[in-house]
């Protein structure tokens, strides 16, 4: 991720959408970053926004808005993404159920998840079998460097498309779509912090929101950070209900009705 382009992208978003007179605040782990750091974590590969989803009425607009500035604009169930030329920006849409702020990861199962975090040498594997031919296979700043190299060389011998479709049968087998249930106090009365010489808004009882989202250690920069990490103190923190997590989110009129 461009630092340049990232620090441009958090100042033309809470530009844009409070021109729009739409509340939003720092979340996840840039939110971390500005709490923990004061600036954006060194390793982390993208920008995390977050609103309330009744709050975009005019999506239209608001991606007109956007397009002027030169980014891309796409908007999914679960957030909208924005993009520049090196930097990707989620902006989570949260839906406001009882007391909880609603919304859903899509995210390998429990199991996959602890399996790839226990053998990182797999998802690397997977990861250069679902290069396209157009990438960059220079293998030099990879952290397997001499076996990526061979590994490489042999997955493209296999024509695309059927790794492609390896690819997606994986997708399809180990990924599933986890409901998240953040207590809706965390998102009233937003509290403020400077970052990058704005102001910006960010969850009330920020600690004992980072606490929930990241665990008691969240104060501890960890560069060897994965999904599991997160899952893990979700569920202990009960964001994350086990029971609730479905192969598809369309079958499930639980989320229906959430959402």
């Amino acid at each position: 991720m461009n630092r340049k382009q990232a620090i441009d992208g958090i100042t033309d978003v809470k530009k844009i959408f409070s021109n729009h007179g739409i509340d939003i605040w720092l979340d996840m782990g840039t939110l971390l970053g500005a709490v923990r750091e004061g600036e954006l974590i060194g390793w982390d590969n993208d920008i995390d926004f977050a609103v309330w989803h009744e709050d975009i009425i005019d999506f239209d607009v608001l991606n007109d808005s956007f397009r002027k500035r030169g980014y891309s604009v796409k908007l999914y169930t679960n957030k909208i993404l924005i993009k520049n030329k090196d930097c990707d920006i989620d902006v989570y849409l949260h839906r406001k159920r009882g007391t909880s702020a609603v919304n859903f990861w899509y995210r390998p199962s429990i199991k996959w998840s602890r399996l790839i975090w226990k053998y990182p040498l797999f998802i690397h594997l997977i990861h250069l079998i679902g290069l396209s031919p157009n990438s960059n296979l220079s293998t030099k700043n990879y952290k397997f460097a001499t076996l990526s190299s061979i590994l490489l060389h042999m997955i493209h011998l296999i024509h695309y498309s059927l790794r492609l479709k390896i690819i997606l049968a994986l997708e399809k087998i180990t990924f599933r779509y986890f409901i998240l249930k953040v207590p809706e106090t965390f998102f009233n009365n937003l509290q403020k912090i400077e970052f990058y010489g704005i102001e910006h808004q960010i969850p009330n009882n920020v600690s004992k929101y980072l606490s929930a989202r990241y665990g008691k250690s969240w104060e501890i920069p960890k560069k060897k950070w994965g999904w599991t990490l997160q899952m893990n103190s979700e569920i202990e923190s009960k964001i994350i209900d086990p029971k609730e997590i479905y192969n598809r989110l369309d079958d499930s009129s639980i989320f229906k009705r959430i959402i």
